[in-house]
């Protein structure tokens, strides 16, 4: 989570990299939090339904307010990724 100040407003930001073998993103809201994600931590997801952006030249997901993204924890090739989280990191 990330302080930030909005038209003199304090408000957070939620930052997540999401990563598989492909490489890495990172998806971003303004009304979620780590707690909403705390089920996910360490398991692969799915996110349906997100806002693709870009800024400073980095693409980015905006997660959708309310019910608009949908978070699968459950999807074909899940295990695929869990193996990828179990390898040992390279340098």
């Amino acid at each position: 989570m990330e302080e930030k100040k909005v038209k003199a407003e304090t408000r957070w930001l939620l930052i997540m990299k999401i990563l598989d073998r492909t490489g890495q993103i990172e998806v971003r809201s303004w009304t979620h939090t780590m707690s909403d994600f705390s089920i996910h931590r360490e398991k692969p997801i799915l996110l349906k339904r997100v806002r693709v952006t870009a800024y400073a030249g980095t693409k980015m997901l905006e997660l959708i307010d309310g019910g608009g993204t949908a978070v699968d924890s459950e999807f074909p090739h899940a295990g695929d990724l869990t193996s990828f989280w179990k390898e040992p990191a390279t340098a």
